[in-house]
């Protein structure tokens, strides 16, 4: 049998089952069938979409529950005490280190002077000597 159209909506009954609709007990169970049943559709899609939800959760709770496996017993306390002290000696080598580095930067200038004035020290050390020389061969005379 096929399904029959009433007032353009479709409904999984048989003629025969629409010529029994003018029995009450047998109108009021169509009635119940084409209200109830889209509303149990809908029901059902909303079971199926929190079971999808449900199962997420889960996978997300074992997520979880991995990662809080991994943490120590004994939790991080020394491993971070560890790694604090760890941090504040690197700290004290890095400020001794820009100490001895603002010292150099500070002597550079002195030492830069110091440089420039080589060539002149040279120079008037090699006049001394000449001078020294000559005065040594003027006296042997």
């Amino acid at each position: 049998m096929s399904l029959a159209t009433n007032r353009g909506l479709k409904h999984p009954f048989t003629h025969l089952s629409l010529l029994l609709l003018s029995n009450p007990i047998h109108c009021c169970t169509f009635h119940l069938y084409s209200e109830l049943r889209p509303r149990l559709n809908e029901g059902k899609k909303i079971v199926e979409d929190l079971e999808l939800l449900n199962e997420e959760n889960e996978e997300g709770l074992t997520d979880i529950l991995l990662g809080l496996n991994m943490i120590p017993t004994d939790g991080y306390g020394d491993r971070a005490e560890e790694a604090a002290v760890k941090a504040e000696d690197a700290k004290q080598r890095a400020e001794k280190a820009a100490n001895t580095i603002e010292d150099i930067l500070t002597k550079l200038p002195g030492d830069q002077k110091k440089i420039d004035e080589i060539p002149e020290s040279i120079a008037t050390a090699n006049r001394e000597i000449r001078n020294a020389q000559n005065q040594g061969i003027m006296q042997s005379y």
